[in-house]
């Protein structure tokens, strides 16, 4: 089960079986269509009402991948020897997809001969 299965069936959870003020803020959250447009306050105000808020610090919202080639190779490492040698003798390189930001990354086959542990 995947972590976001987890958290919309706690979710569904809270909102069919909670009656506090809190459990009233996630049945508004399941309902996202009605915070578009919002600010952040606002949001805040929503999904926490009933409960004091403030606003110690505000941020712009921006979203930056951490995906790196050095990430890459941590991955293609991790599979093993035998995986990655497998991968050289039928592929002969590797292509990873990051499926946050869908950045793509080649690894030919000098780079992944490099990257055999014990070579």
């Amino acid at each position: 089960m995947g972590l976001g299965t987890l958290i919309g069936q706690y979710a569904r959870l809270l909102v069919t079986e909670g009656t506090g003020p809190f459990h009233k803020g996630v049945k508004i959250a399941c309902r996202v269509t009605g915070l578009t447009g919002l600010d952040a306050p606002a949001i805040l105000a929503r999904l926490l009402a009933g409960f004091p808020t403030r606003v110690l610090e505000e941020q712009p919202l921006r979203f930056q991948c951490r995906c790196s080639r050095e990430r890459v190779d941590a991955a293609i490492v991790a599979m093993g020897r035998a995986e990655l040698i497998d991968v050289l003798a039928h592929e002969r390189r590797a292509e990873v997809v990051c499926e946050f930001c869908g950045a793509r990354y080649v690894v030919e086959e000098p780079e992944l001969r490099a990257l055999v542990p014990g070579s």
